[in-house]
């Protein structure tokens, strides 16, 4: 079967399921969190999250440009922005001290894979 590389309704359907799971699961319910199909900076998956307010717009990209879309990268996608939430607070500090945001990218992305390494599917 040919790759695809645009999302598809069916597969943002499965994204707003998994967000759903995952929120529940690692209990953040009192984020209200908006999901959205469409391109954000050429990425999988998004996140704009505001900690003070608890509120979240995670969103799936339409065009993956050159990244298969598959079941597993919607639902590994949709976790990973999950687990974001859990960070933003720490994120958001970062924010306001002396950093590059390169610098605080490249922390926050690295401890965001180690705990999806560490949380339950």
């Amino acid at each position: 079967m040919k790759p695809r590389f645009k999302t598809t309704a069916a597969d943002y359907r499965l994204f707003v399921r998994t967000v759903a799971h995952y929120v529940k699961l690692y209990r953040l319910t009192r984020w209200r969190i908006e999901t959205v199909h469409e391109d954000y900076e050429g990425t999988r998956a998004w996140i704009q999250a505001s900690t003070l307010n608890h509120t979240a717009t995670i969103g799936l990209s339409v065009d993956w440009k050159d990244d298969p879309v598959t079941t597993a990268h919607v639902h590994r996608a949709a976790r990973h922005e999950v687990i974001h939430i859990i960070l933003d607070p720490l994120n958001e500090v970062a924010a306001a001290r002396y950093l590059t945001y390169d610098q605080k990218k490249q922390a926050l992305e690295s401890t965001v894979r180690y705990l999806e390494d560490m949380l339950p599917k």
